[in-house]
């Protein structure tokens, strides 16, 4: 596996069912707990096929970088913010799937 400074791995709840368009897809997912809950949005160029059928609630991991933009604001302030863009997303199991699923020990390596 390659490492890379600009990488990010996020898993957590959908908070509403995904918006998929044709050339691009975002969702928002929910990670922490009480008052460490955060909110986090995301988009997707990529892997659109997992979130076709994803829906709130579903438990979502994702990989991908971080880009940070930036815009002029009408009173010429400069604003940035960082959008995480996924290169790979997974719906995992909810707690329910995850009782009938086997244990194995084959790990698959994920390439960024």
């Amino acid at each position: 596996m390659r490492y890379s400074e600009n990488m990010f791995v996020l898993a957590g709840n959908l908070v509403s069912d995904p918006i998929v368009k044709e050339k691009v897809a975002y969702f928002t997912i929910a990670t922490g707990k009480d008052k460490y809950l955060q909110f986090i949005p995301i988009t997707t160029f990529d892997d659109f096929d997992a979130l076709r059928n994803a829906k709130k609630g579903d438990n979502i991991l994702a990989y991908g970088r971080i880009t940070n933009n930036s815009r002029i604001l009408p009173n010429g302030k400069k604003e940035y913010a960082l959008q995480l863009i996924a290169s790979r997303i997974q719906i995992l199991p909810n707690k329910k799937q995850s009782a009938n699923i086997p244990i194995s020990d084959d790990v698959d390596e994920i390439e960024f």
